[in-house]
C-alpha cells in the first residue's frame, strides 16, 4: 500500500473508519491483519485499477485501497447483509470514496464487468465442495485482458495449521469449511484461460495462507 501504514496506524484507522458498527466486528476488523496481512495482496493491485473484490466481507480491503488513493474504483460483494451494512458503514467515513458495496444472493448477481483486479480473498473454504470450480469461473470470467486474479486462502496442511483455522471459523463464522488443494484451484482457473505468475505460501502466528495470482 502507499505510503505504508504501521500496524499500529493501520488499526487506528480501520477503528475510525468502522465507528458506527459493533464493537466486536470493529475489533475483529482492526486486528485481523495481524493473522491475515494484506501486504502480501495489495502488492499486486497496481495504481489506478479498478477492483473487484468477491467476497468482501466487511470491506476492510476495499476501504484501505481507497483511502490510500491506490485504486479507481472499488466493487465489493458478499452474501452477508451485516458484512454488507458494515462495509457501508465504513465507506461514509472514507475521505476519499471511490468504492460501491453491493449484497449479492449467488455468484450472478456479481456484477458481469470487466475489472483490471480480482480478489478473492479465504472465501473458497466457505464455499460447497459442489460450487468451488464454479466460484473460480465466476471471478476468472471477470478478469478483463492483462488483468489479474488474486486468490488467496487458508491451508490444510500441516494438520495443525487447518486445525486452528476450522476452530477459527467455527467461533466466528460458524461454519464447517472446505479446504480446496492449490493445484486444484490453479487447474480450474487454467481452465478459465488464466496463466499461473506467483505461487506464495506463508503464515502468521498459527495460522497458514496460500497466495496464487493469475494473468489473463
Amino acid at each position: 500500500m502507499t505510503p505504508a501504514l504501521s500496524s499500529h496506524e493501520m488499526r487506528a484507522l480501520l477503528r475510525s473508519l468502522y465507528r458506527d458498527t459493533n464493537r466486536p466486528t470493529r475489533e475483529l476488523v482492526a486486528w485481523r491483519h495481524l493473522i491475515c496481512p494484506y501486504e502480501p495482496v495489495t502488492r499486486w493491485v497496481p495504481p489506478a485499477a479498478n477492483v473487484l473484490d468477491f467476497g468482501c466481507g466487511a470491506g476492510a480491503l476495499l476501504a484501505l485501497l481507497s483511502e490510500q488513493h491506490q485504486i479507481a474504483s472499488g466493487t465489493g460483494c458478499d452474501v452477508s447483509n451485516d458484512a454488507i451494512a458494515a462495509a457501508k458503514a465504513a465507506q461514509c467515513r472514507l475521505s476519499h470514496d471511490v468504492v460501491d458495496f453491493r449484497h449479492i444472493s449467488d455468484f450472478e448477481d456479481i456484477p458481469a464487468d470487466k475489472f483490471d483486479i480480482v480478489v478473492m480473498i479465504d472465501v473458497l473454504h466457505h464455499i460447497p465442495p459442489t460450487r468451488q470450480q464454479e466460484a473460480i469461473h465466476a471471478a476468472a470470467r471477470r478478469v478483463a485482458p492483462g488483468g489479474r486474479l488474486i486468490y488467496k486462502d487458508m491451508t490444510s496442511h500441516p494438520f495443525w495449521r487447518r486445525w486452528a483455522n476450522t476452530a477459527h471459523d467455527l467461533l466466528l463464522s460458524r461454519q464447517v469449511v472446505h479446504y480446496v488443494a492449490p493445484d486444484r484451484v490453479v487447474r480450474w482457473a487454467h481452465d478459465d484461460g488464466m496463466t499461473l505468475v506467483h505461487a506464495e505460501d506463508y503464515s502468521r502466528f498459527v495460522y497458514g495462507h496460500q497466495l496464487r495470482v493469475f494473468l489473463r
